[in-house]
Order: structure tokens, then sequence, then C-alpha cells
């Protein structure tokens, strides 16, 4: 088989049905002829490996195929596992896709147009999402010119990129928002506002909904490592301490998160701060439901 001109990398963690509902079959079902998909398991304990078997090496109609790499155990840093992607992806392009997500069927067909009719300063396509929720669906579009972005799964990106920067394998949490920074301060990217990606929104007490002492020290690393690109970014600096405040109240830290709220409060010290630092005080629950209030305004 020639070089693929794209490679789909799909890192999972004992999600053996799911994978296959979702990210493979979606990756599967791409209607452009030239790509591979390359599974990278971090050290899955189910029944992934066994499952995944019958997908290997079997060629589609374009003569596409389906590898698989296993770490033999997981770390529970995700960068680990993006990072092997990258480094075996044998396509000129390389798009991340989440075990739990799809892409669309024209997903590569229309990225990689795009990408190739831009100049030599975009190195990367994002599109938009279309985010299901349990009991209804939203279009969420992309970011557009943005220095602050969280490039995570669902970009095209150029190989050669991966030559320059990595996902830092230090970070448990907020890897995506680092490379984002890392990537922005390099490479430019075009946004195509169209739905070209599938997200399934986490149910309440999914996901980070209790975070542990390695996620908010990760939080904290990142922001070490990353002040000097909020220089003169307040807005961006004050939503940050605040997500920081939040995860330390859910996490059981209030006196590091009421710290965290205050840093936000005295960055930009107005009415809408103040409501805040006041509504936090109550506790992370009663605070989310002000943010929920908030959102709908």
């Amino acid at each position: 088989m020639p070089k693929p001109i794209a490679t789909i990398c799909i890192p999972t963690y004992n999600r053996s049905k799911l994978i296959q509902e979702r990210a493979l079959k979606s990756a599967l079902a791409q209607d452009f002829p030239d790509y591979e998909i390359l599974i990278v398991d971090h050290g899955s304990t189910d029944n992934t490996e066994e499952e995944l078997k019958k997908y290997l090496h079997k060629e589609d109609y374009y003569g596409n195929s389906v590898k698989y790499i296993k770490i033999p155990q997981n770390s529970g840093i995700v960068s680990t596992a993006r990072n092997l992607g990258a480094k075996e992806a044998k396509g000129d392009y390389i798009v991340f896709l989440d075990d739990d997500n799809e892409l669309s069927p024209h997903f590569l067909s229309k990225t990689i147009a795009c990408i190739e009719s831009c100049g030599e300063d975009i190195s990367a396509i994002t599109s938009g999402r279309v985010v299901k929720h349990k009991d209804y669906e939203e279009y969420a579009p992309p970011y557009e010119n943005e220095r602050f972005i969280s490039l995570d799964w669902g970009w095209l990106i150029k190989r050669k990129v991966f030559d320059v920067i990595q996902y830092d394998e230090n970070m448990f949490f907020h890897e995506d928002a680092d490379f984002g920074l890392q990537y922005t301060s390099r490479f430019g990217y075009y946004a195509l506002d169209i739905p070209l990606q599938i997200a399934y929104a986490a149910e309440i007490g999914e996901s980070h909904s209790s975070p542990n002492s390695r996620m908010i020290n990760s939080m904290e690393y990142y922001l070490e490592k990353n002040m000097k690109y909020y220089e003169y970014q307040n807005n961006e600096l004050r939503y940050l301490y605040r997500l920081m405040g939040r995860r330390c109240y859910m996490g059981g830290w209030r006196l590091k998160g009421l710290g965290y709220f205050w840093k936000s409060f005295w960055i930009v010290k107005s009415f809408k701060a103040f409501k805040h630092l006041f509504f936090i005080l109550f506790g992370w629950k009663t605070y989310n439901w002000f943010m929920c209030k908030e959102e709908r305004k």
C-alpha cells in the first residue's frame, strides 16, 4: 500500500464497545480514499485488544487498513498516547479522534481540500461540532483567530508540526490548552464553520467532576509554564484563575480555590467579577447554579 495522505489516530482505554460504535465506525466511513486508521491502546485491561482484532489488516474498499499499537500500562497521561500516535503515523496529516466521539464522513475530504488550498502559514484546520446532549443537540462553531485554544481532537494537523512541538507528557490535565498555546505561538490555522465533528457531552458525575491533587498540580504546572503568554491578557488570565478556583473547590481545597477567585477578582475589579467571588463562598454547587444562570442571559 502506498504512503497514506492522512492518519486518523484514536487513543483508547477500556472502551472496547464504545470505540466500535463511535470513533472507529466514523473513521471507517470516511469518503476520502487515501488514509490510515491508527488505534493507540493506552494499557486497556478489558477486552479491547480482542475486540479490535477483527479490524486489523482488513482493507476497506479503498485499500485502507486499521493498525493497532498497545502501550503496556496506562499512565493516565493522554499525551503519551497522542505523541506515540504522531510518531507512528504515516500520513502527511494527522487527526486525533477521541474514542467516544465521531467524525463526519466528509471530515477528511473537506479539511484536506481546505488545507491544500491555504498558504504555507496554515498548518491545521479546525471545524464546527455538533454537540449531543441527553435530550437535545447544538452546534458549536470553531475557534477563529484565537490565541488561547484547546487543541485536542478533531483538528487536521500537518505531520511536520510534531517535529517541532508535542503534547506535554508531564501534564495530567490541561494538556490540550498547553498544546494549543505552543501551536498558536508558532503556526497558523484556519476554521471551517461547518459541522464536521460530533461530540457527546458528558453527563453530570462523569469526566472531571471530582478533581484530585494530580489535576490541580497539573493546572498549576500549566500556569507556571505558560504565564508569559498571559501577559497583557487580563480576560484570559481572569478566566483561568476562576477555572482553577472552581476545580479546587470541587476537589475540597476551599482556601486554595478562594485564593484563585480572589486573584481573578483583583485582575479586573468589577461588579460581575465580584459576583463570581461572592457565589463561590457558598460552595461549588451554588457557584455552578450561578454560572448556568449567567450563561442563559
